[in-house]
């Protein structure tokens, strides 16, 4: 496999945590203020929120729900999600969806480990 170089890197990384918190914003409701309810409800625990043909030009993977605890740290489901038996994290976070990807389109093959951003950054897979 071709090393894709720190730029490649940085900007699928920049385009997930796009997507995340584009996600998220929607289901929360963007504008609304603190305590009032959402127009948008975050719908059941890994239900679809983006198909993953809808993104990266169909080469996505699907985005899905966190459920009730859509933004609030929390995980609405402790199970870990897995792509060819390989571990991608927990349901339905940000970090699980980069693994998810990068496994599904096979740009790495062992989980990629870091809770998020700098964490991810620093511990990016010899591969890429």
């Amino acid at each position: 496999m071709q090393r894709s170089g720190a730029g490649g890197i940085r900007a699928v990384l920049a385009l997930l945590a796009g997507v995340c918190c584009a996600v998220a914003v929607v289901v929360a409701g963007s504008g609304v203020p603190a305590g009032a309810s959402a127009d948008i409800a975050p719908g059941a625990c890994g239900s679809v929120l983006l198909a993953g043909s809808a993104w990266l030009g169909g080469l996505g993977v699907d985005v899905r729900s966190n459920g009730q605890d859509e933004g609030t740290g929390a995980d609405c489901s402790a199970a870990q999600s897995k792509v060819g038996g390989v571990p991608a994290g927990e349901e339905w976070q940000c970090p699980e969806l980069v693994n998810r990807l990068y496994l599904s389109r096979g740009w790495i093959t062992e989980t990629w480990h870091g809770s998020a951003g700098p964490a991810l950054w620093d511990d990016t897979p010899g591969q890429l």
